[in-house]
């Protein structure tokens, strides 16, 4: 099927699917040159999306849209070091985040034998919960 105005279907494209797509931006350095610009401009298109849904819908959370980073491994291997810790080479670990306050060592304990089984080893983690009132935060490890 031949939509008007479209390219035709081709390699990974196919016109059908034009609607998967709607809300999106990618902003990149095709160099792959770290940059604060590429993160203004990506928060940009996150500002010219807000009329098509691209919003922090859940403000208790965070949950909605948001930008994708490259792990800032300088920043990272500096800060591991100051509770001396050392991390294996950018691009040899990944970093996670979670918002699971309620359940958080629960949670720790499950993502500890999920990394086991996938002969992972976490590196180390910090905890950093929500202040309420009442509550203390845990300390790090």
């Amino acid at each position: 099927m031949h939509i008007p105005g479209l390219p035709p279907k081709q390699g990974l494209y196919d016109p059908a699917n034009e609607k998967d797509g709607c809300g999106i931006g990618f902003v990149a350095n095709i160099k792959g040159v770290p940059s604060h610009d590429i993160v203004r401009k990506g928060l940009q298109v996150l500002d010219n999306l807000f009329h098509r849904g691209a919003q922090g819908c859940d403000p208790c959370t965070g949950d909605g849209a948001g930008i994708l980073l490259q792990v800032p491994h300088a920043f990272l291997k500096q800060a591991a070091a100051d509770v001396h810790v050392k991390l294996p080479g950018a691009g040899e670990y990944g970093v996670g985040f979670t918002g699971h306050d309620n359940k958080l060592k629960e949670f720790l304990n499950l993502l500890q034998v999920a990394a086991l089984r996938g002969k992972h080893v976490i590196v180390t983690w910090h905890v950093k919960m929500k202040e309420k009132e009442g509550t203390t935060p845990e300390p790090d490890r």
